[in-house]
């Protein structure tokens, strides 16, 4: 089957959306599919011309649209998946698709279906306020700190949604947690064209021993919707030691609200990121944005380690309460430090909880079942969608 990818990678060079193309396009190839990529990235944005050229691009691109349309003809691919769009592909290209005939799937890995900063997270607080068409509430709020960017988010979500490029163009959205899927429904797109498909998470050979871990972790982003506040207090109140990975920018005024339990041990590559997670007792993931996965979670259990996590999003369909790690309520830093004694305390219980976290992983996440169930959605459009 000939399969084109086409992702947009985001400025801050991408997260588990990266991750989950790159592995995408990986697995496609070794099981024999023949792969071809159209890939845009964001931190080659640079000038005020490159900005401008953005926000007018991320409306309506006429280069990519017959960038993709050219290749589409060269190809002639079975199936297009799509990630990202925004800014430098734009939604334009779906024309460019269905002109073709070529079945089109989505994979939804974040809200940007329904919200227009994708995230569901304004000021402070979840927000569906654009919700239903009323994506002039990004305007009026502000929501990405500039009143330029608020109105580009704003216009390029309302002229997607008024052209139907998703709603009508789309074949299947491959949601990635119920959590996603009850959004969309609830904003009015057909439930027969979504599909969840569960994120693939790669197992590592060995497991840890959270028994003997060293500290509890955080591995993410330090922006204000990951909850980084509320893990602190949680350590102020709990007095367990914690190390924070990660960078951005909260990063400087988490250092100086810190208590001397917690460190900042910085942006981490790969193999000290599997260093990290093999020192740790368990890790912490305190979101108060409705996380759509939560790959950070599956992450960390897939190397034995129990998480704590706010009832949040996708993150309660990862974590069974009680079982692979605990749920806390959302931005509740007493609640959550009670979790974190009770497991600091108890290393047997962090030993057997990591052990069922990461047979979890291995039963629900593996990459053959992600293969097959992503295989069969491409196989039912390319039979059910006329050519």
């Amino acid at each position: 089957m000939k399969i084109l990818l086409l992702y947009n990678n985001y400025q801050s060079g991408g997260g588990g959306e990266t991750t989950m193309v790159r592995m995408t396009e990986s697995i496609l190839k070794q099981h024999g599919h023949e792969v071809h990529s159209v890939w845009k990235d964001n931190r080659n944005i640079v000038s005020l011309g490159d900005k401008l050229g953005a926000f007018f691009n991320g409306v309506y691109s006429a280069e990519s649209r017959a960038e993709v349309a050219k290749l589409i003809g060269e190809i002639k691919p079975d199936v297009v998946h799509i990630f990202n769009l925004y800014p430098l592909l734009s939604p334009s290209v779906i024309e460019a698709c269905k002109s073709h005939g070529v079945p089109v799937v989505m994979s939804v890995q974040n809200h940007q279906l329904t919200c227009p900063t994708a995230a569901h997270f304004s000021k402070g607080e979840v927000c569906e306020r654009c919700m239903g068409g009323r994506e002039y509430h990004c305007v009026l709020r502000n929501c990405k700190g500039s009143h330029t960017k608020s109105v580009g988010f704003a216009l390029r979500s309302a002229v997607a949604r008024r052209a139907g490029w998703y709603r009508k163009d789309i074949d299947r959205f491959l949601v990635i947690s119920e959590a996603v899927r009850s959004r969309l429904l609830k904003d009015g797109y057909e439930d027969s064209k979504i599909r969840l498909l569960l994120n693939a998470v790669p197992v590592p050979d060995v497991a840890g021993d959270p028994a003997s871990g060293e500290y509890v972790g955080f591995v993410g982003r330090l922006v204000v919707e990951k909850g980084i506040s509320v893990l602190l207090e949680a350590a102020r109140i709990s007095g367990v030691p914690v190390v924070i990975a990660g960078g951005g920018e909260e990063l400087s005024r988490l250092q100086g609200s810190a208590p001397k339990n917690v460190r900042f041990a910085g942006l981490l590559d790969r193999a000290h990121v599997d260093e990290f997670y093999t020192r740790a007792r368990f890790t912490v993931v305190p979101s108060i944005w409705p996380e759509p996965f939560g790959l950070v979670a599956t992450e960390a259990m897939s190397y034995g380690l129990p998480v704590i996590a706010a009832r949040s999003g996708g993150l309660q369909e990862i974590i069974e309460h009680g079982e692979t790690g605990f749920l806390y309520a959302p931005q509740d830093a007493s609640e959550l430090a009670s979790h974190m004694k009770r497991l600091w305390d108890s290393p047997s219980t962090c030993a057997e909880m990591g052990r069922k976290a990461r047979a979890s992983v291995i039963e629900k996440y593996n990459l053959q079942a992600h293969y097959d169930s992503l295989l069969s959605i491409y196989e039912e459009i390319s039979v059910s969608v006329p050519a």
